[in-house]
């Protein structure tokens, strides 16, 4: 049983792809801070530590999964933006105008124009998530990707 962090990879469709596409459109802001820890790793890697577990000589074995290294969500950012070859996002806006911002289009959500932005997912942005991987580890597992390579092999695989 593996607790994962943020999990990315092809077809997550989550917040690192999201994060992605305000890269590239260069929408991209800082809400509020920059140093909110995220717990993260690649699918790939998260297929390979399953299989660990798997391969443990115990009936139920439980564990966190995410890169040990605690990554915040500048590093993320500008990683993933190195690596797709984009700008790296700049701009910090305090915590009180993004939270506005997103009331306000909740608001346009309830009238029918979906934006999949909101106050929840404005506070999850702010939240350190760090999951710690320790068991994993302690264990044995060795993590063969990092953000940076984990990153690159997911933009590769889109490629594809």
């Amino acid at each position: 049983m593996l607790r994962p962090g943020v999990v990315f990879g092809r077809g997550e469709g989550g917040n690192v792809d999201r994060l992605l596409r305000q890269l590239r459109r260069r929408a991209f802001v800082y809400p509020g801070r920059r140093d909110t820890i995220k717990g993260c790793g690649y699918v790939g890697e998260l297929v390979r530590a399953m299989a660990f577990c798997a391969a443990r000589d115990e009936p139920v074995y439980r564990a966190n999964f995410a890169y040990p290294e605690p990554y915040d969500i500048e590093t993320i950012a500008e990683t993933l933006a190195a690596a797709a070859g984009l700008p790296a996002p700049r701009l910090t806006v305090p915590w009180w105008m993004v939270m506005a911002a997103a009331g306000a289009f909740e608001v346009l959500g309830r009238v029918g124009l979906r934006t999949g932005i909101d106050r929840d997912r404005v506070r999850k942005l702010l939240t350190s998530t760090h999951v710690r991987p320790e068991r994993l580890v302690a264990d044995g597992y060795r993590f063969e990707t990092d953000l940076a390579s984990g990153i690159r092999a997911w933009l590769a695989s889109l490629d594809g």
